[in-house]
């Protein structure tokens, strides 16, 4: 199990595979890559933008392990809005005098906070209502 690759990337099926075995390292299209000239933003632009660039690249014989590995990691989600905006308003959902709010209070509140406002909790009365008992235990379909 020693030369298997510790990482998928480094993987190549063996019919694109120039050796015997079905594995190799990704050294090899690296060296090529990082050895070659530098790509131009105008050459990238006219296939279509990066992701169209490295999927070219990935359907290559030598670049088929580095693109798949580019496009992998350009088609990864960035950190969206609403996850930030979550860590930063926990912190200003408790000040220092609610040390003692229970986990499931916190949670409630956070929830109704990022609900607030969408199709989810579109009206404030809502909430009211919700912490009064007076709400409806069943939430109106969505169209």
């Amino acid at each position: 199990m020693a030369n298997l690759p510790r990482c998928r990337f480094m993987h190549v099926p063996s019919s694109s595979s120039r050796t015997d075995s079905p594995y190799t390292t990704i050294s090899a299209p690296l060296s090529v890559y990082l050895s070659s000239s530098p790509v131009s933003e105008a050459e990238v632009l006219q296939v279509g933008g990066l992701i169209q660039y490295w999927d070219n690249v990935s359907r290559t014989v030598n670049g088929s392990i580095l693109g798949r590995m580019a496009l992998d990691i350009l088609s990864a989600p960035s950190s969206s809005v609403d996850v930030e905006r979550a860590f930063s308003g926990g912190r200003m959902a408790l000040n220092y005098r609610q040390h003692r709010t229970s986990v499931a209070t916190f949670r409630a509140k956070m929830a109704v906070r990022s609900w607030y406002g969408t199709p989810l909790l579109p009206e404030a009365q809502d909430v009211y209502e919700m912490i009064e008992g007076r709400g409806a235990t069943e939430p109106e379909p969505l169209d």
